[in-house]
């Protein structure tokens, strides 16, 4: 290690930083516009790491109460293939041992510590210095990106040497986009007072943005043709989302506008997770009816965005656990996915099979029932794929049962007055059993679906009250089925209710 360096590093970050709060301090409002990329102000750690060969940077600011401000430790220079044992130096440390704050928390999944998030933060750091020998410095400013992990914390990532740089000519470039920015809150806030005063307010639409929730259908796929990176892009190593996205389709589902882009994202334009959640699903439903695998998505697969009407994502908040998630923020993962096509390891949705699922979807929504059918037998589908067989086999009876139900309730409707129905729907005095066997009794199913619907109940029944797992060949049957009950359900809505649902047991 080069002292010299060491102390002309931190000598460097103190001058800058003073420099940078005395600005600050002479104008009080500039915090206001401060990014929380820039935000130095007191109390503030740094912890520098220094590699060479390429000369890289790293800083990550934080600020806690409990450490002395303008506490800075330096690691390096040291050649970059000991990032290894420095990012394991650097996660040792003391004060990665305190827990996050409540606030902070509610961005990430199982991250209870900062020690957890600067794991990743040190994962991330690895990514960028792989990919540092391609980046050019600017010889003015030098390249830095950076990274927020949590409200005030964040990362700098500098292609270069800090200490060559004019610490008067970095603070006011900080000072000018402060400004900036408050002159952009100031007009901002001057649009929607004038709105108010006109007697309507500014939505956001208006504005030219979109708020909504966004996830990928998975397993992943592609809609119309798979895009093809550049020469550039290969040689650069990574590809950006927004390089290579395209809407493909803009649909009406629910009375919710729906973008549909060509690498399986879908982006529902509401602010009601529940309601965006219910389309993605439905549409990945009317997939699986088509003979296109899909997985039903939970919550957590959603992804707050604010989508830019010239087709950009310019916000986008989730949490990093689910896969679809890593895919949408990570964007070496796509680039993963255009390659794997190649290989034929993820199915190529054409525009036209794309138009007959979007038809589907919209008769699946116009009914409540099947539409809650239909995505649980998303649900069962993709326990199925996913080796949870007992919940498999438990969530597609509930269609089976339902679909008994309404034929029994058809049967009454046509056989009993008003108090013998009642007593007749009431599952103390018939309960499912009951039911199948009066169903065989009118010959309104025959002898094999009768012994097949038996020996599914029966395989339902172990797996309720004994923890049996059924067998695939039981799931199977079972999801025969239940597909057969969605598309029967699909049939009553197209004909207006006139379906054979005799025909449909047989």
């Amino acid at each position: 290690m080069n002292l010299k360096s060491l102390n002309d590093l931190e000598g460097w970050l103190r001058s800058f930083v003073k420099a940078l709060r005395s600005k600050i301090n002479k104008k009080p409002t500039l915090k206001d516009g401060l990014s929380n990329l820039n935000w130095f102000l007191e109390p503030c750690q740094i912890t520098a790491l220094w590699f060479t060969n390429p000369e890289i940077q790293i800083l990550i600011v934080t600020h806690f109460d409990d450490v002395e401000d303008l506490t800075i430790d330096v690691y390096g220079p040291t050649p970059a293939y000991t990032f290894a044992e420095t990012a394991l130096k650097v996660a040792e440390k003391e004060w990665w041992k305190r827990r996050l704050s409540p606030e902070d928390k509610k961005h990430y999944v199982g991250i209870e510590t900062y020690r957890d998030l600067i794991e990743n933060v040190l994962v991330s750091v690895k990514h960028f210095l792989e990919r540092a020998p391609f980046i050019k410095p600017n010889p003015i400013i030098q390249q830095k990106t950076a990274l927020v992990f949590t409200r005030k914390d964040f990362v700098w990532f500098i292609r270069g040497n800090l200490t060559v740089l004019n610490i008067n000519r970095i603070v006011k470039k900080i000072v000018d986009e402060a400004k900036a920015n408050l002159q952009q809150k100031a007009r901002t806030q001057k649009q929607k007072e004038t709105q108010i005063e006109r007697g309507k307010s500014q939505t956001i639409t208006e504005l030219g943005i979109v708020k909504g929730y966004c996830t990928y259908m998975y397993p992943f796929l592609w809609i119309g043709e798979v895009p093809k990176l550049t020469l550039q892009q290969r040689l650069r190593g990574i590809v950006f989302p927004s390089d290579l996205r395209k809407i493909v389709q803009e649909v009406e589902i629910l009375s919710t506008k729906t973008l549909i882009f060509n690498d399986g994202l879908i982006f529902a334009q509401t602010e009601k997770k529940k309601l965006a959640l219910k389309i993605i699903n439905l549409l990945a439903a009317s997939m699986l009816i088509n003979g296109i695998p899909a997985f039903v998505s939970r919550e957590l697969d959603l992804i707050e965005a604010v989508f830019d009407k010239s087709g950009y994502f310019t916000h986008m908040r989730g949490k990093s656990l689910s896969p679809r998630i890593e895919a949408i923020f990570k964007p070496e993962w796509l680039q993963q996915r255009i390659l794997s096509v190649k290989i034929g390891r993820e199915p190529v949705l054409s525009e036209e099979k794309l138009f007959k699922v979007i038809d589907v979807t919209k008769k699946l929504s116009v009914d409540v029932n099947l539409s809650t059918i239909a995505i649980a037998l998303l649900e069962t589908y993709t326990y199925f794929i996913t080796g949870n067989y007992r919940e498999a086999f438990v969530s597609g009876w509930t269609i089976v049962e339902y679909f008994i139900n309404t034929l029994w309730e058809s049967l009454i409707e046509r056989k009993a007055g008003k108090q013998r129905r009642n007593k007749l729907k009431d599952p103390n005095y018939m309960d499912i059993d009951h039911i199948i066997e009066v169903l065989r009794l009118f010959d309104l199913i025959n002898e094999e679906k009768y012994a097949r619907l038996m020996k599914l109940k029966n395989v339902r029944n172990r797996a309720v009250h004994k923890l049996y797992e059924p067998s695939v060949e039981d799931i199977k049957k079972l999801i025969d089925t239940t597909f057969n009950v969605v598309l029967a359900m699909l049939e009553k809505n197209n004909s207006k209710g006139k379906v054979n649902y005799r025909k449909e047991l047989e």
